[in-house]
């Protein structure tokens, strides 16, 4: 494998008379990072994998890609969330005090994040009005099963 090295040079140099001396040069290893293209899916714990995979469908626009017993695969484009079927799974009591993925959000344009207020509205998914993070603007949802969904425009 491939190792890259990170040079860390502590040098001092001193000046005596002609002399130079480098007093020290310290090479440290660092692991080479793997290559990663995008993030392939996240997956998700759902009651009822009918009504979650619906869900998503009428409000995002993602359709079912694969069916196993008890999970599926809904898509759109290169975007994947797989659904695991808990049907006794219960809501987190504290989020804010848990190892929790507390959110997962979807990126667009400005265009696009209109578009989504709109479409959001006339199906009723209730949202806040948009949020301002300081790098983007935001609105976040709730699917069937509690998780929040953030669409976000980033500014340019």
């Amino acid at each position: 494998m491939k190792r890259l090295f990170r040079i860390a040079v502590l040098a001092a140099l001193l000046c005596s008379g002609s002399s130079l001396f480098l007093l020290a040069v310290a090479a440290e290893p660092v692991a080479e990072t793997p290559s990663l293209h995008r993030m392939d899916h996240v997956g998700i714990n759902v009651t009822d994998l009918q009504i979650s995979a619906d869900w998503y469908q009428k409000v995002l626009g993602f359709t079912i890609f694969h069916k196993w017993q008890t999970t599926w695969m809904i898509r759109r484009g290169d975007m994947h969330i797989g659904l695991f079927l808990r049907p006794n799974a219960k809501k987190l009591d504290d989020l804010d005090n848990s190892l929790a993925i507390t959110h997962f959000a979807y990126s667009t344009d400005d265009k696009g994040f209109q578009e989504a207020q709109d479409r959001l509205k006339k199906l009723g998914v209730h949202f806040d009005p948009p949020e301002d993070t300081g790098v983007a603007h935001s609105v976040f949802i709730y699917d069937p099963d509690g998780y929040q969904i953030e669409i976000t425009s980033y500014y340019k």
